[in-house]
C-alpha cells in the first residue's frame, strides 16, 4: 500500500495521538526504517501498544509491513528529490505543525537552565556548517545586539585558536540539523581537548552524537528534503526554538 495515499485517506479517523504519530513519521522516513517498534514509541512519547494500534487502523498487517511501506515511501521520495504529490495547504500544515511541535517541545527545566547559564553574560562560541551557518549568523547578530561576547568560528584552525583561551564558564552553541555533522563533531573533538565549556546544541528530534556531548540540548522538528541529492532542509523550527528561549531570557534577566 501506497504510505502517503492510505496516511492521507485514514487521517480523519485518527486520535491526536495517532496524528502526532503519523506527523512525526512523516517528518522522520529516513530512520523509521531502521527504529524498532518501542524506539519509535519512545520517539513519539506514547507506549507500543498506541504505536500497534495506529500502524493497524492505517491498514498495515504489522510493524514490519509497515516499514517496508515506509521504505518504499521514502525511494520514491528521494528519486523525486525528496518532494510528494502535496498541495499547498499541506505544505503549510506540515510547516506550521514542524515550528509549533517545535517550541511546545521545549520544557520549562531546561529553559530555566539555559536562561540561568545566559544570565551570567558568559562568552559565547557558534559552531554551525551549510544551511545550519545561516541560523548562526543570525544567533551571532542577535546575541551580540544583546551585549554578549560572541564568535563565531568557520575553519578548524579558528576553533583550535579559540579553544585554548576558553574558560570552564564559556558557551559553544551548535547548530546542526541531522547532530550528526562530521565537521562540528570534529570541532566539538577539538575543544574537548582543551577546553571544558558548557556544550548547548540545538538539533533534529532524534538521537544523534552532538546531542550525546552536550550539557544541554534543544530539539526541532523539520521534514528532511533534497534538491538534486543537496540539502535544502528548513531551519525555520530550528529558529524558532532559538528565539523563544533568547526572548524569555531577555525577559527574565532584563536585558537590554
Amino acid at each position: 500500500m501506497n504510505f502517503f495515499q492510505v496516511s492521507k485517506e485514514q487521517e480523519k479517523r485518527l486520535s491526536q495521538t495517532e496524528m502526532n504519530i503519523l506527523e512525526y513519521v512523516q517528518s522522520n522516513l529516513h530512520v523509521i526504517s531502521s527504529m524498532n517498534i518501542r524506539e519509535l514509541a519512545l520517539a513519539c512519547f506514547v507506549s507500543t501498544a498506541t504505536v500497534f494500534r495506529f500502524v493497524k487502523k492505517l491498514g498495515y498487517l504489522g510493524y514490519r509491513d509497515f516499514q517496508s511501506a515506509l521504505k518504499k515511501a521514502e525511494d520514491k521520495v528521494n528519486s523525486k528529490g525528496s518532494f510528494s504529490t502535496k498541495n499547498l495547504n499541506d505544505y503549510r500544515e506540515e510547516y506550521l505543525n514542524n515550528v509549533t511541535r517545535s517550541v511546545q517541545m521545549i520544557q520549562n527545566d531546561q529553559s530555566d537552565i539555559f536562561c540561568h547559564i545566559l544570565g551570567r553574560y558568559p562568552r559565547i562560541f557558534i559552531l554551525a556548517s551549510g544551511l545550519s551557518a545561516e541560523i548562526a549568523n543570525y544567533a551571532y547578530q542577535i546575541l551580540t545586539i544583546c551585549g554578549f561576547l560572541v564568535e563565531f568560528p568557520k575553519e578548524q584552525y579558528q576553533v583550535e585558536a579559540i579553544a585554548r583561551k576558553m574558560k570552564r564558564d564559556d558557551v559553544v552553541l551548535v547548530f546542526s540539523h541531522s547532530g550528526n555533522s562530521q565537521e562540528e563533531l570534529e570541532k566539538i573533538d577539538t575543544i574537548f581537548m582543551i577546553a571544558t565549556p558548557v556544550i548547548i546544541s540545538f538539533t533534529k528530534g532524534e538521537k544523534n552524537e552532538i546531542r550525546s556531548m552536550s550539557d544541554l540540548n534543544f530539539d526541532f522538528f523539520s521534514e528532511q528534503r533534497e534538491f538534486n541529492h543537496l540539502d535544502i532542509t528548513s531551519r525555520c523550527s530550528m529558529l524558532a526554538v532559538f528565539e523563544v528561549l533568547v526572548y524569555q531570557t531577555i525577559a527574565r534577566n532584563g536585558i537590554h
